[in-house]
């Protein structure tokens, strides 16, 4: 029975491995230096929507794998190294076991920590001078849902209950009674939303500015009422939910509608689509032009852990149909798909691109496979 749990836990796990060439120390070093011919090194582990990217530190006495962030809290690194004493690597002089090593937190990073005594075959050859190439490899598995449902794992921002959704019978519950008891009517071009200015002047800044200026029951708004009779739900109950069904024009106009209400608690019916649309993106995968339009909303309304999916995915599918519509000397607001999607002002898009980039060349160095 162990045994089968152990096999059922590696087959959830997806293998990242990375082989380092570490530069033997120079000639040249210093004997009396501070660091002892530290060594640092990048690692991308990237697949589906999710991208890792992984500090490798090697001192003297051990390998740090570093990750700043709270998506691992169960994986594994076996470790392995090679020495050899010429430049081809023919002829070996040390080949280590292979260690496993289970990862450590430490306020939100996840470290693996080669044990005592692991690295001191390496150490006394670099001392010595008597090794010319160094390979270090490192093999990481991973759960898979990190790679497929990452917003599921325990310590994800967007894996908890934003906003508190509707109740099953809202007549019995008091802060619907507006439904049927109000003293305002939200003229929408297609129906009417009832609610009540005193819930209003305090829950909507746009509301408190137009009470100022108007005390007419009615008020005409030019968004229509699919998008608003969940948003004035919201501001009377702070219940809120989206639709099982929902298209990414609802999502543009919902968005925009909010912005017009401007809730008090804005922030809140923000995290909460933005969750909503991080599992819908999981669940149907769109191909490559439609995740033009859901990166657009993501960069338009500041999604980041959306748009972040949005790159790893681009990056792991979509890479070179990405590159032909947005050449280097297309990446600029005289492009019109470009102003379409990050608009005329986006200090963050240059971070998409580097980060779509970075991901697809540092992902060809790290071989993917499962157990």
């Amino acid at each position: 029975m162990t045994e089968q749990k152990a096999d059922n836990a590696l087959m959830d796990k997806i293998i990242f491995t990375y082989r380092w060439n570490v530069p033997p120390p120079s000639p040249d070093d210093d004997d009396d230096a501070d660091e002892d011919d530290d060594k640092m090194e990048t690692v991308i582990t990237s697949y589906n929507v999710t991208t890792m990217k992984w500090q490798l530190h090697l001192t003297d006495d051990h390998l740090n794998i570093r990750y700043q962030g709270s998506l691992v809290t169960d994986g594994i690194c076996n470790i392995s190294y090679k020495l050899f004493c010429d430049n081809n690597m023919e002829i070996e002089l040390y080949s280590s076991p292979i260690t496993s090593v289970v990862s450590t937190g430490q306020h939100f990073n996840t470290v693996f920590f080669t044990p005592d005594g692991f690295m001191d075959e390496l150490k006394d050859a670099r001392k010595t001078g008597a090794v010319a190439k160094i390979v270090i490899i490192i093999a990481l598995l991973l759960p898979t849902k990190i790679f497929f449902r990452p917003f599921d794992l325990p310590l994800h921002p967007l894996n908890k209950i934003i906003c508190e959704e509707y109740p099953i019978d809202l007549e019995k519950d008091f802060r619907f009674e507006f439904l049927n008891d109000s003293d305002l009517s939200i003229k929408c071009p297609d129906g009417t939303v009832p609610a009540l200015k005193m819930v209003l002047n305090v829950s909507s800044k746009f509301m408190k500015k137009h009470f100022k200026e108007s005390k007419e029951n009615e008020f005409v708004c030019e968004h229509k009422i699919d998008v608003v009779k969940p948003l004035i739900i919201y501001l009377h109950s702070l219940c809120f939910q989206m639709s099982k069904t929902y298209d990414l024009d609802f999502v543009d106009r919902l968005l925009k509608a909010a912005d017009f209400f401007d809730p008090v608690k804005k922030r809140q019916i923000f995290q909460s689509i933005h969750q909503s649309l991080c599992r819908k993106f999981v669940e149907e995968l769109p191909d490559f032009e439609p995740i033009l339009q859901w990166l657009r909303i993501a960069e338009h309304y500041g999604f980041r852990i959306l748009s972040n999916m949005i790159c790893a995915i681009i990056s792991n599918k979509f890479y070179f149909k990405w590159v032909e519509i947005f050449p280097e000397n297309a990446r600029n607001t005289s492009n019109q798909l470009f102003r379409e999607i990050f608009g005329f002002e986006s200090p963050y898009c240059t971070h998409i691109f580097e980060s779509i980039e970075s991901t697809f060349t540092g992902s060809l160095l790290t071989n993917v496979s499962f157990p």
